[in-house]
């Protein structure tokens, strides 16, 4: 089954990313005095919008998460490790192993 507010969570942090990318084009426009700058100030709010949009859904993305692997329900106040369970993204999970592996 698809956990749809993981999906919306990571796309919140890549709307993110994309806004802080355009804020430094915006920058660069800026500085060269470019006739565009409103419409990376336009870009950057409609982005910012969506982001937190797609963040507000993806609240509690990690306990459908813990609820769909282990069937275990995770409530206000509790820590997933307080059930037993680590969440954690693949990045972290990586780096992790190549620094036990070195």
């Amino acid at each position: 089954m698809i956990n749809k507010k993981i999906i919306f969570l990571t796309l919140s942090v890549l709307l993110y990313v994309q806004a802080g990318f355009l804020f430094l084009s915006s920058l660069v426009s800026f500085y060269y005095k470019e006739n565009d700058l409103l419409a990376f100030v336009i870009s950057i709010v409609i982005t910012l919008c969506i982001a937190f949009l797609f963040s507000y859904y993806g609240k509690g993305a990690e306990r459908v998460l813990i609820y769909e692997v282990t069937g275990k329900t995770c409530n206000a106040g509790v820590l997933p490790a307080d059930l037993g369970c680590i969440v954690s993204n693949v990045t972290s999970v990586a780096f992790l192993g190549q620094y036990l592996k070195d």
